[in-house]
């Protein structure tokens, strides 16, 4: 009975790792694709915003001389 059963496991691991598991991966592959391609799509379909330039008047520099 025991025997019947891990032969049963081993077969069924056999299978999918033969047959199923390769379709998977493809399928994960195709799909990740696939969203790269639409994220790029996105970011490339938003022009870039220009940086506002500050108008905030922070004073004047003040250059400190070094004391020996």
């Amino acid at each position: 009975m025991i025997t019947n059963l891990l032969l049963l496991f081993f077969a069924v691991l056999i299978l999918f790792r033969r047959r199923i598991f390769p379709w998977l991966l493809m399928y994960f592959v195709h799909r990740l694709t696939k969203k790269m391609a639409q994220q790029q799509k996105h970011s490339t379909q938003t022009p870039p915003t220009p940086k506002k330039k500050s108008t905030n008047d922070l004073g004047d520099y003040i250059d400190y001389e070094e004391i020996d």
